[in-house]
């Protein structure tokens, strides 16, 4: 019960009324509604950028699984992916996932050393690392994400964030 009321607290000890001004203008370019469509080669390369772990969602499908019978899976993937991209939907059943309480450290009786860690199915981060491939590609297209935007950009670190505020800082002394 620990996990499933750790967000219902949050948002009361927070006063979740405070309203976000925010511009969406930037965002007023390309549509991202109509995705442009995988393809094999695309869906392929994704499973082998999987890592080989064992760990499962709830259809008991890892990646070593996906990836030992890569050339069986590749197309009927590529075709459902496709569908799920035309039609705006995300299979419902790759939704769920598996909630597993990890020990932080401490004493193993206390509650607050676990955090829930969530394991989806390995299709639907196939799913996933399609679909942000298209949102990257839209942001970086419009001109959407700042220049000092360095998290969860392909090729940016916090190296590449330490090593822009040194030289914002050198440019401005």
């Amino acid at each position: 019960m620990f996990f499933t009321n750790t967000a219902e607290q949050t948002l009361l000890q927070n006063n979740s009324s405070r309203a976000v001004i925010f511009d969406n203008s930037a965002f007023l370019g390309t549509p991202l509604t109509d995705w442009s469509p995988t393809s094999y080669n695309e869906v392929f390369n994704t499973i082998k950028s999987l890592k080989s772990t064992s760990s499962s969602g709830i259809d008991d499908v890892n990646a070593k699984v996906l990836k030992f019978c890569i050339d069986e899976v590749s197309g009927p993937l590529t075709c459902l992916i496709n569908k799920s991209l035309s039609q705006g939907i995300f299979p419902s059943k790759l939704k769920t996932s598996k909630v597993y309480p990890l020990h932080k450290q401490g004493s193993k009786k206390d509650l607050q050393n676990f955090r829930p860690i969530s394991l989806i199915p390995t299709v639907s981060k196939i799913i996933e690392k399609i679909i942000l491939t298209r949102i990257l590609d839209h942001l970086n297209y419009n001109n959407v994400l700042p220049d000092r935007q360095h998290g969860f950009i392909p090729g940016r670190s916090t190296t590449s964030a330490l090593t822009d505020l040194v030289e914002h800082i050198i440019d401005n002394l």
